[in-house]
């Protein structure tokens, strides 16, 4: 899972989703990207905007035939950038790809 967010604030479940991915890493990938990395916590994730070298690097690979990305939040991510990268990446519509 990748969450993108433009501040730590905008996180929803930060802490479940983190103990989830500590607890099922075999089968639960987590990774945050932030516009705005906060200054007054330790951040080990991304700063900067949602791009396909980020998905490349954290997304199970498309060809695995139990994959699948769904993808959820605004029509501009998901349009210009999302899509278009996991389509290069080899996912495609209503099979192995999912807009919400």
């Amino acid at each position: 899972m990748i969450d993108s967010n433009k501040t730590f604030d905008d996180i929803l479940m930060y802490d479940e989703l983190e103990k989830y991915a500590n607890t099922e890493g075999k089968r639960f990938k987590l990774w945050h990207c932030l516009s705005k990395a906060p200054k007054d916590k330790e951040w080990k994730y991304t700063e900067g905007h949602l791009e396909k070298k980020i998905m490349e690097e954290h997304f199970y690979a498309a060809h695995d035939r139990n994959t699948a990305t769904f993808l959820c939040g605004p029509p501009g991510l998901i349009e210009k950038a999302a899509v278009p990268a996991l389509k290069e990446m080899g996912f495609k519509e209503g099979k192995s790809l999912f807009g919400f």
